[in-house]
């Protein structure tokens, strides 16, 4: 009973998700066919985690019943059609991807093995979590033990769970690796400075071995300076910000050769480096032009094809929640100089804190990406992350008005059409 009850979770969980997942790919969620292949890999996946004695027990499979229980073990182990993600954690048995094991070695040799505290900044729907998921597997085989927090609110610990924490932490024979997903919910949090106090105490005590904080580029807000009256367990130094890269261009190819084979589709290596050029191996973009492509029924992808392609994936992509948060931040007035800069030079060095601000903005949404500091006190510099989201700059921010000439191109800027009355909460 317990296992028709956690199949019945499971399907509902992926109902759910189909749903956001249609919505979002700009396809049909009441589409029963593709509904029922999502639901049947998320059920035939948990059944396929029981033993053939598990089966008969918790199903209560008579002896008769032979032929139900080898049927659910064909199915289980029936392999499943493999499916494009752009913002849903990574599956190995269900997805295309990268192997995020192979990203993560920088961050085990450079923070976890020297027993540092480190943020690990990246936009939104660059596969944070897949790469924390990935870290935490290889720490594992490597004999780490970890502990996983998601920040589902302002504050990680109440102070009775904090006093619990550190005690379960003195029995443990070797401290253990801390990993924090969407950690720049603390970044503004009025509770900021209790829950970097509690990570700069079991620091200070060696209750754990090293921290890494998982979030977008607001997590620049949890460094240590003179504001934070030394409350943080981040240091001020480069060293101690990690920005993930983007996928590497042979992966991306083994993805889409892999594809095309499934799919029983033929993809050109032009084309293919087109899809990375454009996307800038920039994971959520590539997994979308995965599904665009899907979505064609063209036999042959070709650079021709994906340049007519190119258009129609832009034109969905503007439809997810993302682009429509930057699209946002187009609106509003301050953001008009910023823009314009952006345009002119592709890169932007902030010269305020209120510069600063709008940029991590634009930055946590995908526009912008920041490069690699040296030294603690250089100047932040952001470039365009890559000409599919500068396409989507150019398109939705400069219209129809008075001619402006950038860097060759002849757009016309329509401000007035995208002000807003109110400005965004960024502080």
């Amino acid at each position: 009973m317990e296992s028709k009850m956690e199949i019945k979770r499971v399907e509902k969980m992926t109902k759910e998700g189909w749903k956001l997942f249609a919505l979002e790919a700009g396809l049909d969620e009441n589409d029963a066919e593709q509904f029922a292949e999502q639901a049947a890999i998320g059920r035939w996946r948990y059944i396929s985690q029981l033993t053939p004695k598990r089966l008969k027990e918790e199903f209560k499979l008579a002896p008769g019943d032979r032929d139900l229980l080898e049927t659910f073990v064909e199915k289980a182990q029936k392999p499943v059609r493999r499916s494009w993600t752009f913002g849903t954690i990574i599956d190995p048995d269900v997805h295309f991807y990268v192997p995020f094991q192979q990203l993560v070695g920088d961050l085990v040799e450079k923070i976890v093995i020297p027993h540092k505290f480190a943020l690990v900044q990246a936009p939104f729907r660059f596969g944070k979590t897949s790469h924390l998921i990935a870290l935490e597997q290889v720490l594992n085989k490597q004999g780490f033990s970890t502990i996983k927090i998601y920040c589902q609110d302002s504050i990680i610990w109440t102070q009775e769970q904090f006093n619990e924490l550190k005690e379960r932490l003195r029995l443990e024979k070797k401290p253990p690796i801390l990993l924090i997903d969407e950690f720049q919910r603390i970044a503004h949090s009025p509770d900021r400075n209790t829950t970097l106090s509690q990570l700069k105490e079991i620091r200070d005590f060696r209750l754990i071995g090293a921290c890494l904080g998982f979030g977008t580029y607001s997590l620049i807000h949890l460094l240590d300076d003179t504001s934070h009256l030394k409350l943080s367990p981040f240091p001020n130094d480069p060293n101690s910000v990690i920005y993930l890269n983007a996928l590497p261009s042979d992966g991306i190819s083994a993805m889409f050769e892999e594809w095309s084979h499934e799919r029983g589709r033929s993809i050109t290596e032009r084309a293919i480096r087109a899809i990375v050029e454009d996307t800038g191996g920039y994971p959520g973009l590539v997994g979308f032009v995965g599904v665009c492509l899907d979505n064609t029924l063209h036999p042959v992808i070709d650079l021709d094809q994906w340049e007519f392609e190119r258009e129609s994936c832009i034109e969905s992509y503007t439809n997810t929640s993302q682009v429509k948060g930057l699209f946002h931040l187009f609106k509003s007035d301050v953001f008009r100089p910023i823009l314009s800069k952006i345009c002119a030079s592709l890169s932007l060095t902030p010269t305020s804190p209120q510069e600063l601000e709008y940029t991590l903005a634009l930055a946590d949404f995908g526009l912008l990406r920041r490069l690699k500091q040296e030294r603690a006190n250089d100047p932040p510099i952001f470039i365009i992350t890559c000409s599919l989201f500068h396409h989507l700059l150019l398109s939705h921010y400069y219209l129809t008005q008075t001619p402006v000439n950038l860097q060759g191109m002849l757009i016309t800027p329509d401000i007035q059409e995208h002000t807003l009355t109110h400005l965004p909460q960024l502080a």
